[in-house]
């Protein structure tokens, strides 16, 4: 019998194993769309593209949804510290881009107003999983003191 109860805990924990992978599996699919849809957007305000206010509209939810699944099944909760720093890192140097000089960097030739427009996509895509990422975080230190 304790061959058995042993057998069933090793399919167990292995089914959770590939359950586990399959949902790192899926949060890394949410990572790459979200980074395509957020590049594809930026490109299509920055060469004038007429999106229509419903697609807009999608298309910035869809990054957003995907920014939280990021933050969900990506971000293991080890990980969770340095992607809170490095991402917001990443969202304080956007934003001090364009405040240096309102339309600074939408000003530069050629590219600016297509580089504002990726970044300002990619901020939509990375700050939800970064919110979730942090309160996972918080959640771990504050369930340390009880």
């Amino acid at each position: 019998m304790a061959k058995r109860k042993g057998r069933s805990a090793a399919r167990a924990s292995g089914s959770s194993a590939k359950s586990r992978h399959a949902l790192e599996h899926w949060g890394s699919i949410s990572f790459i769309v979200g980074v395509v849809i957020a590049l594809a957007l930026g490109l299509a305000a920055g060469f004038s593209v007429n999106l229509s206010a419903t697609a807009q509209t999608w298309l910035t939810s869809v990054l957003v949804v995907l920014g939280l699944v990021v933050g969900f099944l990506n971000i293991a909760h080890h990980e969770a510290h340095s992607f809170v720093y490095v991402s917001t890192a990443l969202v304080l140097v956007i934003w001090a881009a364009g405040e240096i000089k309102r339309g600074d960097i939408s000003s530069v030739v050629y590219i600016g107003k297509t580089l504002s427009a990726i970044l300002d996509s990619v901020v939509t895509f990375i700050v939800p999983a970064v919110l979730v990422a942090s309160l996972r975080a918080i959640y771990g230190v504050a369930k340390h003191y009880k």
